[in-house]
């Protein structure tokens, strides 16, 4: 411990600087899908300043997203001990933990980065952990926290999008085809998933006219991508 009291106390205001400025590139290159370059810049961020929590987390992302998933986990392990607070780190950390399959483990952390009153996006946080309920098939835990998440952002289309899976899964279609006509009249030309969920709601309300109107616009839209193929194959079967 003697080595690393050393250490912090030979960060200059200087290396706290070129630390930071090192971060924001980092960020940069993992924003545009970069992450070999992220992690070199980054790497060099907490080698200036170790205490820098912003350089860690970001590192945490890159080196997942080169599928270094143990490196990640050890760096968000540095930047949430460095700030246990932080809501951004907490959340972040909670989705690598989602996409690993470790619910609930993630819905500790998502719930974690609720108590940070600073954090100005609560309602993507909220969102997570609606879709972490889903996924641990707490499918009423997941509708009342996904409502959060939209009476927070009533235009995060997400939410709305997550909580229609929720809505299907306890048997109410009505509310879930709500829930994606609302994300289509919202987000219009980006929500091509939510006109072919629609579409199959529709499928079985025997709203042939409404279904096959929706299945048609994602077939323009989506192409021959998977969605695309699966919109095309449905509206051959029922359509004509």
């Amino acid at each position: 411990m003697i080595w690393l009291s050393l250490l912090l106390a030979c960060v200059t205001p200087q290396r706290v600087e070129r630390s930071q400025t090192r971060t924001v590139l980092g960020a940069a290159y993992l924003s545009e899908g970069n992450p070999s370059d992220a992690i070199a810049t980054l790497e060099e961020a907490t080698k200036l300043n170790p205490r820098n929590g912003d350089a860690w987390e970001k590192l945490a992302l890159a080196y997942y997203a080169k599928n270094a998933t143990e490196k990640a986990e050890h760096a968000f392990e540095k930047a949430i001990r460095l700030n246990p607070t932080k809501a951004e780190y907490r959340n972040n950390h909670g989705l690598m933990l989602l996409d690993q399959g470790q619910v609930d483990k993630a819905i500790e952390e998502f719930s974690l980065a609720l108590t940070d009153l600073t954090y100005r996006n609560t309602a993507l946080v909220l969102n997570n952990l609606g879709q972490a309920y889903y996924q641990n098939k707490d499918y009423e835990t997941s509708v009342k926290t996904l409502t959060l998440a939209v009476n927070r952002a009533p235009n995060l289309c997400q939410a709305r999008f997550n909580r229609a899976f929720s809505y299907q899964a306890l048997n109410k279609p009505e509310l879930a085809l709500q829930d994606f006509e609302e994300v289509i009249e919202l987000c219009g030309d980006v929500a091509i998933g939510a006109y072919f969920h629609a579409a199959e709601i529709m499928l079985d309300m025997q709203d042939m006219v409404g279904a096959c109107n929706n299945l048609r616009t994602v077939i323009r839209e989506a192409g021959r991508n998977t969605l695309g193929r699966r919109a095309e194959s449905l509206h051959n079967e029922r359509c004509r």
